[in-house]
């Protein structure tokens, strides 16, 4: 990739710190040894993904910089994949002959998620040149992983940060992060939103009957299911919930356990299943029910045009049944009424576990990543290794239609696929040359 702006070979080396009662570990640790002089103006990004597992609470982000370099204000920010800014710091004012510029975040404000990719940024006033610090050879001593590209978009004004971002070129090397972070023992939020919309009335939900909700999944993919959840509005609840999930053929396949309801607040009231209890199959309908013990109504939130958020298609209707003991779920179940209207419901789960698609393969001599793999348009692909060879990189709808085609050169480590004009929905970007076998890798574009 070209460098757009003179002396705008910038790499960062951020900082972030995560407070927590557990131990501080590093997330990301690059040795920074080169130094590179940045212009104003500049928003400089740098990509990295959280390992699965475990959240992190963010409270501290920087830049690793020169000691040679004069004074400047800086701002820094944070970006998830879909390109949206979640953080900007207050201004930190950097003294010349420090090695590193330090912005504070409030503890339990921005949480890193498990198996999310991120950009960390950065922006400075340009009064004086501002010189830092970069890696052009990963070597994370961390937990997470980064990628070995930096990106940017010129012609900011101070102290902007775009929302959402915007990118105008990039180098193949790597802005020497250090990311410090304390482990959260809260449970993982699910990464996949299968089903969620917005919801703008409330209907009040009695004790003895059953609501239900008709959905589809899409075609080409399996989801492994690990939330239910029930958006609410302020309220007075006295008792619990509990969820389950029916087959088209109203078969029972799930049940949660109970949950409290709180509605204080509008809120979202969430169950958790197993791992591996549930997986949603790809073009299947089912049923999302839910059942409420108390002696006062429930306020839940819904919609008379119901658009999804997530992946899944949901139907007008909710079904009822009336007649039940709580907290038992009929197998089978059936219907007495309903109405042309949608529930709030809401389902999170875990990364698609493919059926008709080829898993990810490994080159034999160089591994590729792709970032991000949910995107609005934009992935990057980055090869680990040189390789000696042009590759062919083709893009394939989930019925196997090929839908783009790009020429990789041999002399790029990274290359950008743009994907505008492409529907929603999955791809598969097939990576192909002489020096390695094919590699396969599955993208959702939004």
């Amino acid at each position: 990739m070209k460098n757009l702006v003179p002396n705008l070979f910038i790499l960062m080396f951020f900082v972030i710190n995560l407070n927590s009662s557990a131990q501080i570990t590093d997330i990301l640790n690059f040795p920074a040894s080169q130094s590179l002089s940045c212009s104003s103006g500049t928003v400089i990004y740098q990509p990295f993904i959280m390992p699965a597992g475990s959240n992190y609470d963010l409270t501290q982000i920087g830049i690793q910089i020169d000691v040679a370099s004069q004074n400047n204000r800086l701002f820094f920010g944070l970006y998830n994949s879909s390109g949206n800014l979640l953080f900007r710091s207050n201004e930190v004012v950097y003294t010349a002959g420090s090695d590193k510029a330090l912005a504070s975040v409030n503890p339990g404000t921005i949480t890193l998620k498990a198996g999310e990719s991120y950009f960390a940024v950065m922006i400075f006033s340009g009064v004086n040149n501002l010189t830092i610090k970069y890696t052009s050879t990963v070597v994370n001593s961390g937990i997470a992983t980064g990628i070995e590209n930096t990106i940017f978009n010129t012609s900011n004004i101070y102290p902007n940060l775009p929302d959402p971002r915007a990118v105008h070129g990039g180098w193949g090397f790597s802005a020497g992060f250090l990311l410090k972070g304390k482990l959260l023992t809260t449970p993982i939020v699910p990464k996949d939103e299968i089903l969620d919309f917005n919801c703008t009335n409330y209907l009040e939900l009695l004790s003895g009957t059953i609501f239900f909700n008709y959905f589809t999944m899409p075609v080409g993919t399996n989801h492994e299911l690990r939330q239910f959840g029930l958006k609410t509005a302020v309220c007075n609840p006295n008792g619990s919930v509990k969820f389950a999930l029916y087959n088209n053929a109203f078969g029972l396949l799930a049940v949660t356990n109970e949950v409290s309801v709180s509605g204080i607040k509008p809120d979202t009231v969430y169950a958790s299943i197993p791992s591996n209890t549930v997986i949603l199959e790809p073009g299947k309908s089912y049923y999302i029910a839910m059942q409420y013990s108390g002696t006062n109504g429930l306020l839940a939130m819904q919609t008379k045009s119901p658009v999804s958020k997530g992946i899944a298609l949901i139907s007008d209707p909710t079904v009822f049944s009336f007649g039940h003991t709580y907290p038992t779920f009929p197998n089978p179940i059936r219907i007495d009424g309903g109405w042309a209207l949608s529930l709030g419901f809401v389902l999170n789960g875990d990364t698609p576990v493919t059926t008709s698609v080829e898993s990810n393969k490994e080159f034999k001599h160089e591994k590729i990543r792709a970032f991000p793999t949910v995107t609005d348009d934009i992935v990057w692909l980055y090869a680990v290794e040189p390789f000696t060879d042009n590759a062919i990189v083709d893009v394939y709808d989930i019925n196997g239609k090929k839908t783009k085609s790009f020429d990789w050169k041999t002399y790029d480590r990274a290359i950008t696929l743009n994907l505008l004009g492409l529907s929603s929905g999955y791809f598969i970007i097939k990576i192909s040359g002489l020096s390695f076998e094919s590699q396969t890798i599955k993208i959702l574009k939004k």
